[in-house]
């Protein structure tokens, strides 16, 4: 049975004057030539790019302004070095910031160092150390409606307390229920605000157990994060940050003793809930000590699924060209640094293999990319001893033994 529907151009007519008479003073609806597009910050990690917005390079990828994220994981997982790395490359292009610093974690030599964000800029960075969810989220709420940054971090929703909790003593618990009632009232404002003034706001959260009680029996039935259902619905992308592999370097000491030394890790990103573009969608970026994402890892790991660059089972070495380029991923992200030429040039090849990501229409995955060889990231349990089995007095070893 096909349907026909049928209208009148009088009925819509008589829609809109209704609505008009109701609110005489704002443009309800949105022509398309007034339709505003939205403002993408492309990011220089490619694989960031297409997480977020379904694309790797170009115009409309990478990071949307004017949107809500929300950034969750467990502890040292990236999180904060992921909202310093988006707030470090709008501040270098002229962006101005806020960050309010509830954990009092921000050491502004370091995020100089590995993140370009000067936090002493006092004229482009607002640094404030909020005392409770109050103070955050007011401040957020003004920078978003007065357009003053183009970027509002606060690190973290965890570590928020409200008024109310600071007043009482250790032996009071704290209500987790008040940061939700604060969020459930500060979304509806925040959104307006940060859309209308293209003002991103990362909220970055930990992953906490979801405790109930059964008769006196604590059970956990899963994790969620701080802040409530509201965290949960109005942010327009949320990023799961899970770590996956740790890089170390072996060290020699003048005393002659040797260690491994932690030089960075890698990190696993999914987008649980997108709104930008298709979600769910994984990637896995290096994080480096002192340095931040490294853009020239992704470049590797790309041009690996892509067949630019190859890893032959059982060697360690990365060819390019057929060529032996370096040993490992970190040999080769160093060489890349070095020769900026060479990964210039491996972009340049990728670009046309990588895109288009998605197709717009059907939402289509197009280039189906390769899996990495298992010898470059594959974390290798070491092999449990089997567990012996004790006799019961009822099996045959048992009676045996009786």
């Amino acid at each position: 049975m096909k349907l026909e529907f049928e209208y009148s151009d009088q009925a819509m007519e008589l829609a809109e004057a209704a609505i008009a008479a109701k609110h005489p003073d704002k443009k309800i609806f949105i022509e398309i030539e007034d339709d505003p597009d939205l403002l993408w910050f492309e990011t220089d990690i490619p694989s960031l790019n297409y997480l977020i917005s379904g694309h790797y390079w170009g115009d409309k990828s990478g990071f949307a302004l004017g949107k809500l994220y929300n950034f969750f994981g467990m502890e040292s997982t990236g999180k904060t070095a992921m909202a310093a790395y988006l707030a470090g490359l709008i501040y270098s292009y002229g962006g101005n910031v806020a960050w309010n610093d509830v954990e009092r974690s921000v050491v502004p030599e370091y995020m100089k160092r590995a993140y370009n964000l000067n936090m002493l800029d006092l004229k482009r960075v607002k640094w404030a150390e909020p005392d409770t969810s109050e103070e955050a989220l007011d401040i957020t709420e003004e920078f978003a409606k007065n357009k003053a940054v183009s970027v509002i971090v606060n690190d973290s929703v965890n570590a928020m307390s409200t008024e109310g909790d600071m007043d009482k003593g250790n032996s009071d618990n704290p209500k987790v229920a008040a940061i939700a009632a604060k969020c459930s009232m500060h979304f509806p404002r925040i959104i307006k605000s940060a859309n209308d003034n293209k003002v991103s706001c990362i909220y970055i959260n930990q992953l906490r157990d979801n405790i109930v009680t059964f008769g006196g029996i604590m059970k956990s039935i899963g994790k969620k994060t701080s802040g409530g259902n509201a965290m949960l619905f109005y942010p327009h992308c949320s990023i799961g940050f899970k770590k996956i592999k740790d890089f170390t370097q072996p060290i020699k000491y003048p005393d002659g003793s040797k260690a491994d030394e932690w030089i960075g890790g890698l990190i696993e990103l999914e987008t649980g809930k997108n709104k930008l573009a298709v979600p769910h969608k994984v990637i896995q970026l290096l994080l480096i000590a002192g340095e931040g994402f490294s853009r020239e890892a992704d470049i590797i790991m790309l041009a690996l699924r892509y067949g630019l660059m190859s890893l032959p089972k059982g060697s360690a070495w990365i060819k390019y060209n057929d060529v032996n380029f370096a040993q490992g991923l970190n040999a080769s992200r160093k060489k890349l640094m070095a020769k900026p030429e060479i990964c210039e040039e491996i972009w340049q090849k990728l670009k046309p293999l990588l895109e288009p990501g998605v197709n717009e229409e059907t939402g289509e995955i197009l280039n189906a990319v390769k899996e990495l060889p298992d010898s470059l990231l594959e974390v290798k349990e070491e092999a449990q001893p089997a567990k012996k089995e004790k006799p019961t007095p009822h099996s045959k070893k048992g009676k045996k033994a009786a």
